[in-house]
């Protein structure tokens, strides 16, 4: 199976200008389909889909998860990736004890997204 790569992902921006220093954008970025698979390092993403026209990406934070898929994101600022994290299964009586575990290389997830905040020009 073919892992995602930037083409795969769907991007919804909702830019504002903010004067010299270039653009803080509210971007939904929405990627999987079952099919494709989780790449190793996470879901690749591109400056231009990021609302950011000249390649300058400055600043991104996951806001809010947009679908219920129970997943964390994470951004790999240095790769340009959106790494994603979930519970570990191991429990010690009723409370979590393990750290967030990246999502396995080769999953395939269905449909997901994530709201992202992007500041660059």
């Amino acid at each position: 199976m073919a892992a995602i790569a930037s083409s795969d992902v769907t991007y919804v921006v909702e830019r504002k200008a903010f004067g010299d220093l270039g653009y803080e954008s509210k971007v939904t970025v929405s990627f999987g389909d079952g099919a494709l698979t989780y790449p190793a390092g996470g879901v690749p993403l591109t400056a231009a889909g990021l609302g950011c026209p000249n390649g300058a990406v400055e600043f991104i934070e996951v806001v809010d998860p947009a679908s219920a898929s129970g997943f964390i994101g994470k951004i790999d600022f240095a790769n340009l990736k959106l790494r994603l994290y979930e519970v570990a299964d191991t429990e010690s009586g009723s409370a979590y004890d393990a750290a967030l575990a990246e999502r396995d290389t080769g999953d395939a997830p269905a449909a997901i997204s994530f709201v992202l905040r992007v500041v660059g020009y």
